[in-house]
């Protein structure tokens, strides 16, 4: 799985977001990121708008699956090799909100909320501020009856929406 995102000068997005490739069947989107870039799109109508103040950035850039297929998540991963992909993950990810001077990151899901805010408490990382929107995954219920007005909500109570229209 990769996860996560960042918004320049002012906001950070994180988000999972997985393209699979299929031998002679072309690209397949994931529920996950199709709801997400279907918000964004939504809300930005078009691409300068959400680039103007935003960057999507994977927490974890790296994809695993098991054979068949299935996604396998960071916190499925054995704990040895969880760790240290979180240590790369997290001095990426402490790099970038650095260089782009981020002031808010917005993780999507919890896992990658508390990997962020772990990360700055470690990296003693004070003027970065972090709210949360539900993860658009299929496999959580309230996802599957209205994430996108969850999502809204959660983005018009952080104060967030400027940002992207």
């Amino acid at each position: 799985m990769t996860m996560n995102g960042l918004l320049t000068e002012s906001l950070c997005l994180t988000q999972s977001v997985r393209h699979t490739c299929v031998l002679a069947c072309g690209i397949r989107l994931q529920v996950s990121g199709a709801r997400f870039w279907k918000l964004l799109q939504q809300l930005c109508v078009i691409p300068e708008n959400f680039f103007r103040h935003c960057f999507v950035h994977n927490l974890c850039p790296l994809l695993f699956m098991c054979r068949s297929g299935k996604n396998v998540t960071p916190p499925e991963l054995p704990a040895d090799a969880r760790r240290q992909l979180n240590t790369a993950c997290d001095r990426a990810l402490v790099d970038i909100l650095q260089l782009l001077c981020v002031r808010t990151v917005v993780a999507i899901g919890k896992y990658t909320e508390s990997r962020v805010r772990s990360l700055l408490h470690d990296a003693a990382i004070t003027d970065v501020d972090v709210a949360v929107i539900m993860h658009p995954s299929p496999a959580n219920p309230a996802a599957n009856k209205a994430w996108s007005d969850i999502a809204l909500t959660q983005l018009t109570q952080a104060g967030l929406l400027q940002y992207l229209q």
